[in-house]
């Protein structure tokens, strides 16, 4: 995912469209899912009440849409805290909570805009950001490219673990002779973080709604005939 330091060039109608199709429901509910579910849902641990979790996606909602900072999200998210009698989440988990979910939706949001001009751009290349903070198994991907249907991305698409702040990109042959780049035939080493080994953008655009619980399942397709 792109760095999202602040979001601003975050929102395009994909991201927008991945996240209001997701599910809100109680955290106990939630933990239940198998991760590549828990991509169709939001939830917040900790928080008890549904209003609050409602509310929280309502506001992520208006950070995707508008591209608003993480400290205007704070604000407004303490401002739902103070409403519903909360005392909220630690600072640390409440900036995760809008790294991941932003980002997860931008990174959604890319794959269905590259899925769609994959007949001309028929290749992806792995960026991270390669600073003090970069986990050495993300940078060891910088730059490699792998054919957009590789099976691969099934498993690296990012994010790849928690704040990861990775990217796809796509790739015409022409870019690729261009830039002198070779095309992977090889699996890399590199794994993601428990609980991230799958693509968001895939398992929401073509979900199996057969591999997942009845209700889950129901509510997303609910939620996406309102999208319509």
């Amino acid at each position: 995912m792109a760095v999202i330091e602040e979001i601003e060039a975050l929102p395009f109608e994909e991201a927008e469209e991945f996240w209001r199709e997701k599910v809100p429901m109680p955290h106990d509910q939630y933990m239940e899912l198998v991760d590549k579910a828990k991509v169709l849902a939001f939830s917040v641990s900790g928080a008890g009440q549904m209003d609050v979790i409602l509310d929280l996606y309502e506001a992520i909602d208006g950070a995707i849409e508008e591209g608003i900072s993480f400290q205007e999200f704070k604000k407004n998210a303490e401002d739902i805290f103070k409403r519903r009698g909360w005392a909220g989440p630690k600072p640390w988990h409440l900036d995760l909570i809008f790294r991941n979910n932003t980002g997860s939706a931008y990174s959604a949001g890319r794959y269905r805009q590259m899925e769609e001009t994959k007949a001309t751009r028929p290749y992806f290349r792995y960026s991270a950001i390669l600073d003090s903070r970069t986990r050495p198994s993300h940078a060891s991907l910088h730059g490699r490219v792998w054919p957009a249907d590789d099976p691969i991305w099934d498993e690296i698409y990012p994010p790849n673990g928690h704040l990861c702040r990775c990217s796809v990109s796509s790739l015409s042959p022409r870019d690729l002779s261009r830039m002198g780049v070779k095309v992977e035939t090889q699996q890399p080493d590199m794994k993601p973080d428990p609980g991230f080994s799958f693509n968001p953008g895939k398992q929401m655009w073509q979900p199996d709604l057969s591999e997942y619980p009845k209700e889950l399942a129901d509510q997303y397709r609910e939620r996406s005939k309102k999208m319509k």
